[in-house]
């Protein structure tokens, strides 16, 4: 062997001596309990993350629901509403045709015809 190839492995059993001194058996174990403790905090962390996507998809549904159910009683909301306004606009026309009935009948339009029409109420 040439002088360098004894310097090499010189070097490299000073390092595999460091190594072995450094890396005792209870380091070793210190390592792998820790490494047991974080495969444990990942696991829990992972069944959170499990726990919150159900929540989140079942929150979602809930809310497709809601907005549903917002959105039908809005419909039926501006249905109410039309039906009102068309039967305003009904009784209006009959109180207005029933007060020119009496006006041409007595000349005079009756006291409660002065009063404004509800649909200008709404």
């Amino acid at each position: 062997m040439s002088n360098i190839d004894k310097q090499a492995l010189r070097e490299a059993a000073v390092a595999i001596e460091t190594f072995r001194v450094k890396v005792t058996p209870q380091v070793v174990l210190a390592l792998l309990d820790e490494n047991l403790q974080l495969q444990r905090e990942k696991d829990a962390i992972e069944a959170v993350a499990l726990a919150l996507r159900d929540d989140m998809r079942q929150a979602r549904e809930q809310l497709e629901a809601a907005e549903k159910r917002i959105a039908d009683g809005s419909k039926r909301i501006a249905e109410l509403e039309n039906s009102e306004t068309q039967l305003i606009n009904e009784r209006d026309a009959a109180e207005s045709a029933l007060a020119d009935m009496y006006q041409a009948a007595t000349g005079e339009r009756p006291e409660w015809s002065n009063m404004f029409g509800f649909a200008d109420a709404v």
